[in-house]
């Protein structure tokens, strides 16, 4: 799978909700989403650009961009709900 940075801030914005919906973002899930980063070959400086583009996105916009995905795409990012639960 290769994600555009918009795509990326998207699945950062609703993976970083997902984890919170507890009311804490654990360090462990933090560290889970820059390791998910890294996986898809996110720099340091690229990581930056993804934390911006998911800070100017609001969970409506991020929805809808991920709406556009494949199905395959789409299930990565559901994957995120069932990892955040073992935190």
């Amino acid at each position: 799978m290769i994600f555009t940075n918009q795509e990326l801030g998207a699945i950062l914005k609703v993976a970083t909700i997902i984890a919170g919906v507890d009311g804490n973002v654990a360090e462990e899930e933090k560290v889970l989403m820059a390791v998910e980063l890294m996986r898809f070959g996110v720099s340091n400086e690229k990581t930056k650009i993804i934390g911006k583009e998911a800070a100017n996105l609001n969970l409506t916009e991020a929805c809808v961009i991920i709406s556009k995905m494949t199905n395959d795409e789409k299930k990565y990012v559901e994957s995120f709900d069932s990892i955040a639960e073992q935190y």
